[in-house]
């Protein structure tokens, strides 16, 4: 399995979904971070080479991801995001249900941060439970 991590486009979104020491946690699955995804907190791409991921361009995180992690859904359109992958984060159903239902029509998966119960014994992020939960592991 692979999990690819995305640069955050939304407008004043520093967070990212995941951090090299969450990367570090998941070590049985391989991970792509796209390049750049961790600066606006401090992260270079060398923390996350360092944490085991591969960094890469866009495209490729959407071309060999099976699950692919966000903070907030990307600015721009996902039509490069190939059937059978899983998205993980924010996906503001309200708002975004012409797009889920889009995606889902196209064999694409969406599962919401704000869907994922978090467990409250738990020191992971929302990107992490939701992941792990996921994989069908316990948090």
């Amino acid at each position: 399995m692979i999990i690819g991590v995305l640069r955050e486009t939304a407008v004043d979104e520093r967070r990212v979904a995941l951090i090299p020491d969450d990367v570090r946690g998941l070590a049985r699955v391989d991970v792509i971070v796209e390049r750049d995804a961790g600066r606006s907190i401090g992260f270079g791409d060398a923390d996350y080479r360092a944490s085991g991921a591969r960094v890469a361009e866009r495209a490729e995180v959407f071309a060999r991801s099976d699950i692919v992690v966000w903070v907030k859904p990307p600015t721009y359109p996902l039509d490069s995001v190939r059937p059978g992958t899983v998205l993980i984060g924010f996906q503001d159903p309200l708002h975004r249900h012409d797009v889920i239902a889009g995606l889902r029509a196209r064999g694409i998966e969406s599962i919401g941060y704000e869907t994922v119960p978090l467990e409250a014994s738990t020191a992971y992020s929302a990107a992490t439970t939701a992941l792990l939960k996921t994989m069908g592991e316990k948090p």
